[in-house]
């Protein structure tokens, strides 16, 4: 890049207005299915009692929804990082499509922005730079810019807004269920003998010396012999 096409990138001509005010359009286009995704994932951060701070570190980090609540989902149930860390790269495998998908509009820019750039791949901005094929070359970095630096400040405050609402929210049955550990698809002796506590004119089961089979929480012990 030589001195004149530095000094042109600096100086807001027509073409960097625009590409900054489509950038902007197409946030308010996305936006609508942003906000409540992360609102959603702020409360489940705090939910499942995962820290604030690496929260909002894996929303700028990850810059990726699905990929992080898959991960804190993973880690809640109790699997290892190693698990986790697999289980957020397969959910987001798919921008690998986007980026190939992309090739042309990054093909003959700069190595750092080669680089640099495709941290904001995502479903929002590969819709949208599809979108704008008339943007190449400088107009399209300033585009890329303004709509990748944009979605992520709208998604880091969605996730901000909802840690904050988590705790004026009503305890849910439905996200009870989402948080704890032991959920009801799965066998917890001590959910189990509380519910046979509540109901005493239950019959109670027979013991058998080998234990029946029933699918355990990862957080919960086998059932042992009796």
């Amino acid at each position: 890049m030589t001195a004149s096409e530095t000094l042109l990138d600096l100086h807001p001509t027509a073409s960097a207005l625009d590409a900054r005010n489509d950038a902007l359009r197409d946030l308010r286009t996305v936006a609508p299915g942003i906000v409540p995704f992360g609102l959603f994932l702020g409360v489940t951060v705090m939910v499942t009692g995962t820290d604030p701070f690496a929260g909002l570190f894996g929303a700028a980090f990850v810059y990726g929804g699905s990929a992080q609540l898959a991960t804190i989902t993973v880690l809640h149930l109790g699997s290892g990082l190693l698990a986790a860390v697999v289980s957020g790269v397969v959910v987001n495998a798919r921008v690998l499509l986007y980026g190939a998908a992309l090739e042309p509009w990054f093909r003959d820019q700069p190595l750092w922005f080669r680089v640099l750039g495709p941290q904001f791949v995502l479903d929002q901005t590969y819709l949208s730079a599809v979108e704008r094929p008339g943007y190449r070359g400088a107009s399209f970095r300033r585009y890329w810019f303004w709509l990748g630096t944009s979605i992520l400040a709208a998604w880091i405050i969605a996730v901000a807004a909802g840690m904050a609402l988590a705790p004026l929210l009503p305890g849910l049955p439905t996200w009870a269920w989402s948080a704890r550990p032991c959920s009801s698809r799965c066998w917890c002796p001590a959910s189990s003998r509380r519910r046979r506590a509540r109901r005493p004119w239950v019959r109670q089961p027979r013991r058998s010396p080998w234990p029946a089979w029933r699918p355990s929480c990862p957080s919960s012990p086998a059932p042992r012999r009796a």
